[in-house]
């Protein structure tokens, strides 16, 4: 056996690849209810917030779950459900013969194992000579950098050493699938960014579902991203494209985006429905994944903007309030203001603050945009429902203090049009 070591930052999904596992599988106790596909030799990253059912999509596929419906297949293998060559039979193969290795957040050596055993232990279960076993553990703990701490006891590991241990013995049986569990959430922060690099080398043309919470994950590891929330998968996708242009304002908030919704019109995009005002243009840079594809004017249009890149005011500049002005005498019944600062080259959007929150040396300032002001269901950077929608701003304190906010507090918030990109919302 030989480890993969050849290196592809951008790994490409290709359509041709063969499935691997295949997955349609219901649990009514837990809400859970789940399609997901994935390709040989292809990472995954399943994102969301505890209690969004990554977890039990994990169990399902080791064989710690059973489904009330459905199936789990791996490389055309029923491992769990109902076969199409006797639909009537119900099958289910226990863990240690599916062929999957699963990598929780704590490694859970064998204790009185040496680090060589405790690696040589899957190879040596599978029929290996006890010779053979420990080639193959010494060749895996070379690759993850490991090989000194052979005769080492778990006992005597650091974290990050303990968790390069975990992957290699995962790795030694040789599986079909691997799954891991938050494999850096246990770690102190200095380890995790060499323990990023050395799984991406060893990961390389494997087949991984690698369960997460940090998009720096999913950026470093998958070549696909998955969305899950209440029991269900709500986006997914290539990582970049999901994670630099969700479509959903809960994919945005995992990915630390403004997520901004509307209509294209000729220079940007409309918060307000109608394209007869300049006060409501919001100009942006179009993805270059939209360029190529039909995103006419009139389409329904996203736009993502980082945090840090808002600005927040008290004042609003003379040009938006010229926009501003005009906007209002056409239409005074409307409290939206947007406005497209062609002058100063901003987009400057009048809103309520919603609350501030401390975040090291910045603080987060949400708010609302457009509308009555009112944004039912505010996340943590927002989801609009309804006539207003949430923007949020990393300030300064100093900003904070300076310009008195406060929640409730009239503001404006502003960006470059450079800042932002635009791109079809579905």
């Amino acid at each position: 056996m030989t480890p993969h070591r050849a290196v592809t930052p951008d790994r490409a999904v290709t359509p041709d690849r063969a499935v691997t596992l295949d997955l349609a599988a219901a649990v009514t106790a837990r809400n859970f209810s789940v399609e997901l596909n994935v390709a040989a030799g292809e990472t995954v990253a399943v994102l969301g917030p505890n209690g969004a059912g990554k977890s039990t999509l994990l169990n399902l596929v080791a064989g710690l779950l059973r489904p009330d419906t459905g199936h789990v297949q791996l490389a055309g293998r029923t491992l769990a459900g109902r076969t199409l060559a006797d639909p009537a039979a119900h099958v289910w193969v226990p863990p240690h013969e599916r062929g999957v290795s699963l990598l929780a957040q704590q490694p859970l050596l064998f204790p009185h194992l040496s680090v060589l055993d405790n690696v040589a232990f899957g190879p040596r279960s599978a029929g290996k000579s006890s010779r053979d076993a420990r080639a193959i553990a010494r060749i895996w703990l070379e690759e993850v950098d490991a090989l000194e701490l052979a005769e080492r006891r778990p006992a005597s590991l650091s974290g990050g050493q303990a968790q390069r241990i975990g992957v290699a013995r995962a790795l030694a049986s040789d599986p079909q699938l691997l799954l891991l569990d938050e494999p850096f959430a246990a770690l102190d922060v200095a380890v995790a960014p060499a323990l990023r690099r050395m799984l991406r080398r060893v990961l390389e043309s494997r087949t991984v579902v690698v369960v997460t919470h940090d998009v720096l994950d999913a950026f470093t590891l998958a070549d696909r991203v998955v969305v899950m929330h209440d029991g269900a998968i709500v986006e997914q996708g290539p990582t970049r494209e999901v994670l630099l242009h969700p479509r959903t304002r809960f994919t945005a908030e995992l990915a630390a985006l403004n997520l901004l919704m509307g209509t294209r019109v000729d220079g940007g995009m409309s918060m307000g429905g109608g394209t007869g005002f300049e006060g409501r243009v919001i100009a942006a840079a179009v993805a270059h994944s939209a360029a190529g594809a039909a995103f006419p004017i009139g389409a329904a249009a996203a736009m993502a903007v980082r945090p840090s890149a808002v600005s927040v005011s008290v004042a609003e500049h003379a040009s938006a309030e010229r926009a501003s002005a005009e906007h209002a005498s056409a239409d005074p019944t409307s409290t939206e203001q947007a406005s497209a600062d062609r002058s100063a080259g901003l987009n400057v959007l009048r809103g309520i603050v919603h609350d501030l929150e401390p975040r090291g040396d910045v603080v987060r300032v949400r708010g609302v945009v457009g509308g009555s002001g009112v944004v039912s269901g505010l996340g943590a950077l927002g989801g609009a429902e309804g006539a207003g929608q949430a923007l949020a701003a990393d300030v300064l304190p100093s900003v904070v203090v300076d310009l008195d906010l406060s929640p409730g507090a009239a503001v404006f918030f502003s960006f470059e049009p450079g800042a932002a990109t635009m791109y079809p919302s579905a």
